[in-house]
């Protein structure tokens, strides 16, 4: 999110999330020591979820009192002398006058109100029906804005108060304009991360994806938007951190550390290390000491009952089909864990679960613990079955978990989701070329598809040899700089990427092999077969699954679409694809009912592009687009197929930025 700040020559220009030292000392912060280094700033848990989401912190009442001891003395009228901007010879008034600012009034955060309700009102009102922290809520005003100390701050604050709908690339989106437009939103996208949930609904509108491209454990952070600064893997452990970073992608630098409230270096960053500041100056610490807390390690699902064979990610399920899941959390608290603790399920606590197995214990306790003692610091295991009933609706699941020490009392850290997707099994999609012989060719442009229409082959017009599943590229023979570059299935058994003049580029190394079929197959992988179906290479890219079996509703930056392939809401009734006619279709009722298009059939088309800038593009042959949303400059974005039967572009902070409006049609 993006800072407006009164030290920007331009009053309408956008700045990176942070609040430079100029815009601190405009606004008269003058109590904190600016050169003092942070200390205790843990870039993979900035701030704990039991401290996030607690929302008995502050009443309105507290609340107002805060935001009157940071003001003692408003501007409102703007008559006080602009010694914030040098020109002790002008008033507030006069000096907006000079820069094209607008007139008085300029009421403070404290004396601010918005339809009848003050903003103390507005910001409790908003935590408690979100369960965020007010405290948190205060200081984002303050490190987005500089609300809650500004003397008198100008209309646009408040417009774009937490900074939501402004993107680093673009001016702000005035359907998101107002102090209490501006919480709300901000605390939507909180709250959907912190309790890990598809599902979404403010007064403004609703959905049931919210995109986050973190997740807990291991993360490329950068420093800041310039990506040549580089940045660091950070090991996000919890869900609050996970919400900031989704809120602010960036990481201050040691330069930006070593500044406290400061400027750093031309790679720093300021946001969440203000955050960070302004919390523990104003509201203690961040962190929670607590008998009974936990944050996720990790967790997976699996084929098998020896945990060996790893599904992909939201793991689809047929009804009557058993799969296994394993739950690792680290032990936060400061009492070890015995054979009392126990997953139970949540959303809400103690809930019956639909996925319930009769291995479980019992029917909201899915698994003890692994280990015998986890003492703090260390990380235990919870294992346990997920069976989908016959009966099930097929439709995609949240299903929670929370730990409990059995006999003592709930955990009070955050719940854990599997997003799991009941579904059934797929026959063939792909009736076009499903595999290459001995003495065929792939020229650019041209490639092969395996059954299930989710792994492809193509020859780029780079040269390049390219393996996509699930719309990602998951290998290539790195032969790209080679224009007309072609791959051949030489009849000696080696599979060769050459040069426009011969010349090899790649090969498998298996000439002589007697290799006669390379075959994209429904695991993912691509195998080079002799007779008798014996392998004799492989891209080493299959997973323990038949594609067959999964679902998947997304295409996430950078992804292709190739003509043939589809995305798909679970019941498989409703589903996008793009046909070899060149249109691009929406469909619900089976196929059976076309509800929205690009109406580009009859043209060529080579595939649909997910692009890294937002926008999502259908290109012919010549790279020449057919159809575009329009999103770019919006950045790394996801095209989602909602079961509702809309179709959305999501931006990586949840903000849809196109759709087809097919609700429910």
């Amino acid at each position: 999110m993006n800072s407006i700040a009164k030290s920007i020559e331009n009053r309408g220009s956008i700045i990176l999330v942070a609040l430079t030292l100029i815009f601190l000392l405009a606004l008269g912060i003058n109590n904190v020591s600016h050169a003092t280094a942070v200390v205790g700033f843990d870039a993979g848990r900035i701030i704990d979820d039991s401290i996030f989401t607690n929302i008995n912190s502050m009443n309105v009442d507290q609340i107002q009192t805060f935001l009157n001891s940071k003001v003692s003395n408003c501007d409102t009228n703007g008559t006080q002398p602009a010694t914030d901007f040098g020109r002790s010879d002008l008033t507030h008034a006069q000096y907006a006058a000079t820069r094209g600012w607008p007139a008085p009034p300029y009421p403070c955060l404290r004396n601010y109100s918005e339809n009848g309700l003050g903003s103390a009102q507005i910001i409790y009102n908003v935590a408690q029906q979100y369960n965020i922290n007010p405290q948190v809520l205060i200081v984002l005003l303050q490190k987005e804005q500089g609300l809650v100390t500004d003397t008198w701050p100008l209309p646009v604050q408040y417009r774009s108060a937490t900074g939501y709908g402004c993107p680093d690339t673009a001016v702000c989106d005035s359907q998101y304009y107002g102090l209490t437009a501006q919480l709300y939103w901000a605390a939507t996208m909180f709250h959907t991360i912190e309790i890990n949930s598809q599902s979404w609904s403010n007064p403004y509108r609703s959905g049931t994806s919210w995109y986050t491209p973190y997740i807990l454990g291991n993360n490329l952070i950068q420093y800041s938007p310039n990506a040549s600064c580089g940045g660091s893997t950070v090991n996000v452990q919890n869900r609050a951190t996970q919400a900031l970073y989704n809120y602010t992608p960036y990481q201050p630098n040691q330069a930006s550390l070593n500044a406290g409230y400061g400027s750093g270096d031309s790679c720093s960053s300021y946001g969440n290390r203000n955050f960070y500041l302004y919390f523990t100056n104003w509201f203690g610490s961040t962190r929670a000491d607590q008998n009974w807390s936990w944050q996720p390690a990790s967790q997976n699902t699996y084929l098998d009952s020896n945990y060996t064979q790893i599904m992909l990610p939201n793991p689809s399920i047929s009804p009557g089909q058993k799969i296994y899941a394993e739950f690792k959390a680290q032990n936060t608290g400061n009492t070890t864990w015995d054979n009392m603790t126990r997953l139970t399920t949540d959303n809400p606590p103690g809930r019956s679960s639909l996925f319930y197995d009769q291995s479980w214990p019992s029917g909201n306790r899915p698994a003890f613990l692994q280990e015998q003692n986890v003492a703090p610091g260390e990380t235990g295991t919870f294992r346990f079955v997920i069976y989908a009933p016959s009966t099930l609706g097929l439709n995609t699941y949240s299903e929670c978990f929370n730990l409990v020490q059995d006999g003592v009392t709930l955990f009070n850290s955050k719940k854990q989701c599997f997003l799991i997707s009941v579904t059934r099994p797929i026959t063939s999609r792909n009736y076009g070329t499903l595999s290459m012989s001995p003495g065929q060719t792939l020229t650019k442009g041209q490639y092969i598809m395996s059954p299930d229409a989710d792994s492809v082959l193509v020859m780029q017009d780079n040269g390049n040899l390219e393996l996509y599943c699930n719309f990602k590229l998951v290998w290539s023979s790195n032969t790209s700089g080679n224009p007309d570059a072609y791959l051949k299935f030489d009849v000696d058994g080696n599979l060769v990427v050459y040069t426009k003049d011969g010349s090899a580029l790649w090969s498998t190394s298996t000439s002589g092999s007697g290799a006669d079929s390379l075959v994209l197959q429904v695991d993912r992988n691509m195998v080079l077969y002799k007779p008798g179906g014996v392998p004799v290479w492989s891209s080493e890219t299959n997973i323990p699954q038949d594609m067959r079996d999964t679902v998947i509703s997304s295409i996430n930056g950078f992804g292709l679409m190739y003509p043939m392939q589809r995305i798909e809401t679970p019941d498989r009734t409703r589903f996008l694809i793009l046909q070899t006619d060149g249109n691009l279709v929406l469909y619900s009722d089976s196929g059976r009912k076309a509800i929205w298009s690009s109406v580009t059939n009859g043209k060529s088309v080579k595939f649909l592009a997910m692009q890294t800038d937002g926008n999502l593009v259908l290109y012919s042959p010549t790279m020449q687009p057919l159809w575009a949303s329009g999103t770019d400059r919006n950045g790394v974005s996801q095209l989602f197929l909602q079961d509702d039967s809309n179709l959305v572009v999501y931006r990586n902070d949840g903000f849809p930025t196109w759709a087809t409006y097919t609700v429910n049609r």
